[in-house]
């Protein structure tokens, strides 16, 4: 794997951590909503907050479709090229 493709794993693994953290944090009463609904007012009264969140947003879009649709196949994963060389 490639060290570019390392760092956007893990930065997505930590986002993906982050929001799965805060919905078990708000099923299980430990969080409002309406604490999470003050946040969202912060994040859309500064403009610049907003275009940050719209391009995190953005890549973790583009980056989780890079997941699904373009992952290595298990040939190349496991570096078995028996089939393609004599």
């Amino acid at each position: 794997m490639k060290f570019l493709d390392k760092i956007t794993l893990v930065l997505f693994s930590i986002i993906i951590l982050v929001v799965s953290v805060v919905l078990a944090l708000l099923l299980f009463g430990f969080v409002g909503l309406s604490d999470i609904l003050i946040i969202y007012q912060k994040l859309t009264a500064n403009v610049v907050a907003t275009n940050v969140t719209i391009g995190a947003s953005i890549a973790c879009i583009l980056l989780a479709l890079r997941a699904i649709f373009f992952g290595e196949s298990s040939g190349e994963a496991s570096g078995d090229r028996s089939f393609t060389s004599k």
